[in-house]
Formats: structure tokens, C-alpha cells, sequence
């Protein structure tokens, strides 16, 4: 049945190799939950209150564009911008983000920063992919909820 979203049909997608149903399982569980995170990622939160269940603030999502934070009037470095000054404020609001941070998320970010892929983070910190996809997450959340 059509849901509006794109199944592979691993069948066809890998011909002459055999696949197991529970393989085939196994992938279609693993194409739902992550296009459940997509969409987890990119929804607006709301805080209600308890008695009235009235929104009491609406949060923003974990992953936003750049467009998004622009339009909601958030500024950026110039990447061309040559003035020491600019550059001195770009370098205090990223200490800023990372003092934000834990031990741990700051080591992620700088293997980020140098060009690791989240696998590769993953191997080295002796985690799964699957942790550090969701410390990722919860360091972005905490650098777009610094920004607002």
C-alpha cells in the first residue's frame, strides 16, 4: 500500500543475490526508524501546560536550515570577511557553544571538525553509529536552543 513514501524493493535493487526474509525485515524496520528520526528531527516541539494543556512555548527543531535560522533573523560570520574583529566574535560564540557542551560531546565535535564521518567518530570513541548520530543530535539542540 502507498503511504506517500518511498520502499525500496531490495529485490530489485540487488538482482541475482538472495535475501533473506529476515534480512528484508530487518531493512524495512531500519527504513521506518530512520524515516521516523528524519521527521523527529525536523518538527517543532510544543510545551504544554499540565492543567490547561495550553502551549506555553513552542520549540524550535533539532535540525533547522539555514534559511529557516535566517529568516528567523539569526546572523553569520562572512566567510570572506577578513576583519580581526569579526573574527574575534565568531571565535567567542563558538567557546560559548562549547562551553556549553560536555567533555565528550567537545571531543565529538572536534573529530567532526576534522573532517571524520559519524562512523569513523563512532570506531575511534568505541561507541555505535547509532550513539553518536544521537549525540550529534542533542549537541545541534543545544547549540540552536543557545541561539534563540
Amino acid at each position: 500500500m502507498w503511504n506517500g513514501h518511498f520502499r525500496p524493493d531490495y529485490a530489485k535493487l540487488y538482482p541475482g543475490v538472495e535475501i533473506s526474509p529476515e534480512a528484508l525485515d530487518f531493512l524495512k524496520t531500519s527504513d521506518e526508524r530512520m524515516e521516523y528520526a528524519d521527521y523527529d528531527r525536523k518538527r517543532e516541539r510544543v510545551i504544554r501546560d499540565k492543567k490547561t494543556r495550553k502551549i506555553i512555548k513552542i520549540l524550535p527543531p533539532l535540525e533547522c536550515s539555514y534559511d529557516a535560522l535566517a529568516d528567523a533573523g539569526k546572523s553569520f560570520a562572512d566567510e570572506s570577511a577578513t576583519n580581526p574583529e569579526d573574527t574575534c566574535v565568531v571565535a567567542d560564540e563558538a567557546r560559548r557553544y562549547l562551553s556549553l557542551l560536555t567533555e565528550n560531546e567537545r571531543e565529538l565535535v572536534k573529530l567532526r571538525a576534522d573532517g571524520l564521518t559519524e562512523r569513523e567518530c563512532a570506531a575511534i570513541l568505541g561507541v555505535s553509529h547509532q550513539a553518536v548520530s544521537k549525540q550529534l543530535a542533542r549537541i545541534r539542540s543545544k547549540a540552536i536552543k543557545a541561539s534563540f
